[in-house]
């Protein structure tokens, strides 16, 4: 009622808004959407935007707003409600529903406080180090508090509260607090946070003292008793995210200093002693890379030596020869396809060349001296995981010429490693490479022999794994034994339905003689696997191609189902997705397009007209379309399929035109139609079967026009040289029946 005073333009509407929210909070207008709420909000802060700032800030502080949705509206928040925030952050456990008030702080908080919290941080830390605190202490909820309140902080104002100390004594308190606070061993996911590279974030003179106090501070850390490794670990993410290139010495100091001390702690546990290991190993790797120094390779190349290191070294190698970063995509695998383009010289240009060289020759390097050396232990299949990871880097990296180092180290058996012998095989050929069909099939074959049936048959990760092996056969040197293998695997009936989704497509890009013959079964009678994977199955037949794939397709047209009379499930997304593949596939073949453009005088079903006008539609083609006039539209008692029809030509006289743009809304606009209307008017004057059709086909035509407009290029009459009155209401009572 208030918001609906404001359009009638009466007095007073922002106090008597401000007064109901005041009273009643979010509460009292739980009745109101978040719109409503907005409207109210947007209203009051014309007049008087500090007063929206604080309850929103008050409001958020509680939980009872979220800050993701309402941040826009913060502006500033009172030097009283900032400090009550921050005494509760560094006094008490806020708990995860009232994690929104460290937003709102972080938004508007200013130095003199910010030194406040990154004293009291300093001090609860070291208590807690100091002395054996119980876990579930208060204390411990306080540091992550003010670690979550530095992180949301603006960087130039975190890092300003403690320039008083860059130019004091190390102390080790205030170090482990700062590193702590400023160390990151990866990008962070969250948009809230600062960004991992502080440089273009800060001053140069600020960031230039801070780099200065990190680098005076290598030398004391590295002299310090610290079996956990952490301090030397914040150290060097911290000096990377404010250092320059020159700086890589001091990383690379640390680095070793970390390998000085996990060598002492294995050697302090192979005499007997209980120690306890953590590692650091990805936090010092991501170092050297924030850093950016261009001979970053060369501290990292060495490690490949060092056994805790190899790995991490390996796949920054690898993120150093990319041109650009890659975006990971955990729920999208790359299409087979790729495997061709890779063969034939036309995939994407991912690595620098000199760079892809180099490393690519030092890994291959490193991987066969560490194959020597595994083959020649007693129990090889214990250390065959990192040979299977590190063969996969140099997959990726070349995959076409170290193709047979990979199988061979892929070819180690190891209970708990298919999945990373699937990866290395799968790196292999997406680079391009050659898998031979006898290294696949006993890596295939050692997998089986280690499945129980209990996870054979019950294990989803277990049939995951034998599918994908079985997906790489038919890209081996010998297509047709691997086709082979998995038609037999296939009639043992243990992998059936949904899991069979990724074969099927892998099966309809692999390009073997005998995979649309595979294909072809899957339809066949006596199966329960077409339904789960009819999708799969149609797009696998139509990337085939060939005639005997438009052959397999057209029976959709012919009968409605598939030629081994496998009714489709009533979807009418396949039968689509099959219009679309045998158009496809009829423009390139003279003689498919001529049967089914034959068919459309041939009756048949719902579904079997559905797939016809679906496929003449996608064929972009007047004369097609026209042909679809000869179904008897007119004799069905129901407008399924039909309105397709109706839809298809009406994408010939009407636009789809986005409004806003990036919306998922549209409107309609005209656009001319001249040779269809002309073409139509000539059928329906032509006295045949397609005549009605094409007449009520004209009539819906100026239906379209009067709801929508005319386009002003198009002429009122559709052919006015024929002679023929228009509007044809005398040509309607001549039209056969």
């Amino acid at each position: 009622m208030i918001l609906s005073g404001r359009e009638l333009g009466l007095p007073g509407i922002a106090d008597a808004l401000k007064e109901e929210l005041r009273s009643g909070g979010v509460e009292g207008f739980n009745h109101m959407n978040n719109r409503s709420l907005a409207e109210a909000l947007t209203f009051i802060k014309e007049t008087d935007g500090g007063w929206v700032s604080a309850w929103v800030a008050s409001q958020v502080a509680v939980s009872a707003l979220p800050y993701r949705l309402w941040s826009t509206l913060l502006t500033t928040v009172s030097d009283e409600v900032q400090q009550d925030l921050l005494t509760s952050i560094m006094t008490t456990e806020l708990g995860h529903q009232q994690a929104d008030a460290i937003s709102v702080l972080a938004s508007v908080i200013g130095v003199p406080r910010m030194e406040q919290a990154f004293t009291t941080y300093c001090d609860v830390k070291a208590q807690t180090e100091r002395a054996n605190v119980p876990h579930g202490d208060v204390r411990y909820a306080i540091i992550r508090q003010l670690e979550q309140l530095f992180r949301e902080t603006p960087s130039i104002v975190s890092v300003a509260s403690m320039a008083s100390h860059f130019d004091q004594p190390l102390s080790e308190a205030t170090l482990r607090g700062i590193t702590s606070l400023l160390g990151r061993g990866i990008p962070s996911v969250n948009e809230r946070e600062q960004p991992l590279d502080l440089r273009p974030e800060l001053p140069k003179e600020l960031c230039e003292r801070l780099r200065q106090y990190l680098k005076q501070a290598v030398t004391f850390a590295c002299e310090l008793e610290d079996s956990y490794g952490r301090l030397i670990a914040d150290l060097s993410s911290t000096l990377s995210r404010v250092g320059h290139p020159e700086d890589l010495v001091d990383l690379a100091q640390l680095l070793y200093t970390d390998v000085a001390r996990w060598n002492a702690i294995r050697a302090a546990q192979a005499s007997g002693k209980h120690m306890q290991l953590t590692g650091w190993q990805q936090v010092h790797v991501r170092a050297l890379l924030t850093l950016d120094a261009p001979d970053a390779d060369e501290v990292l190349i060495p490690l490949l030596n060092v056994d805790q290191y190899v790995l991490y070294a390996a796949r920054a190698l690898l993120e150093l020869a990319q041109i650009e970063p890659e975006i990971p995509k955990p729920f999208l695998r790359e299409s087979f396809r790729q495997i061709w383009l890779a063969r034939e010289g036309k995939g994407v240009r991912r690595f620098e060349e000199s760079a892809r060289q180099k490393y690519a020759g030092v890994l291959r390097s490193c991987l066969e001296q560490r194959l020597v050396q595994v083959r020649a232990m007693s129990r090889p299949e214990d250390h065959a995981r990192l040979l299977y990871e590190l063969a996969a880097i140099l997959a990726i990296l070349d995959g076409a010429a170290s193709s047979p180092l990979i199988c061979d180290c892929a070819a180690i058996a190891d209970r708990w490693g298919g999945w990373h012998r699937a990866e290395a095989l799968r790196q292999v050929l997406f680079s391009g490479g050659i898998v031979p069909f006898q290294k696949a099939h006993a890596i295939l074959e050692s997998v089986l022999a280690q499945m129980t049936p209990q996870r054979y048959f019950q294990d989803d990760q277990g049939k995951g794994l034998v599918t994908s092996l079985l997906c790489l056969l038919p890209y081996t040197d010998e297509p047709e034994h691997g086709i082979a293998r998995i038609r037999e695997i296939l009639t043992e009936g243990r992998l059936y339905g949904y899991h069979l989704r990724g074969l099927v497509t892998a099966l309809g890009q692999s390009r073997a003689p005998g995979a649309l013959a595979l294909l072809i079964e899957f339809a066949g009678p006596g199966t329960s696997t077409f339904g789960s994977v009819a999708t799969e199955w149609i797009e696998a037949v139509g990337n085939l191609g060939g005639r005997d794939g438009a052959t397999t397709l057209l029976a959709f047209i012919e009968t409605g189902c598939t030629a081994q009379n496998r009714v489709l499930p009533h979807d009418h997304h396949l039968f689509e997705l099959a219009a679309n593949r045998i158009a496809t596939l009829a423009q390139t073949d003279d003689e498919l397009l001529s049967k089914i453009l034959t068919l459309v005088n041939v009756s048949g079903s719902p579904e079997r007209d559905f797939v016809i006008i679906k496929t003449v539609a996608a064929l972009g083609s007047l004369d097609a379309m026209l042909t679809t006039l000869s179904l008897a539209i007119e004799d069905r008692s129901h407008r399924w399929p039909y309105f397709v029809l109706e839809e298809a030509f009406q994408e010939l006289c009407l636009i789809k035109r986005r409004t806003p743009p990036d919306s998922n809304s549209y409107t309609l606009e005209p656009t001319p139609a001249v040779e269809l209307r002309r073409r139509l008017l000539e059928i329906a004057t032509a006295g045949d079967r397609r005549s009605r059709n094409a007449f009520s086909l004209l009539g819906q035509i100026d239906v379209w026009r009067l709801e929508h407009g005319k386009p002003p290029r198009e002429p009122r009459h559709p052919a006015i040289e024929s002679g023929v009155q228009w509007p044809a209401l005398e040509l309607m009572n001549s039209l056969p029946s």
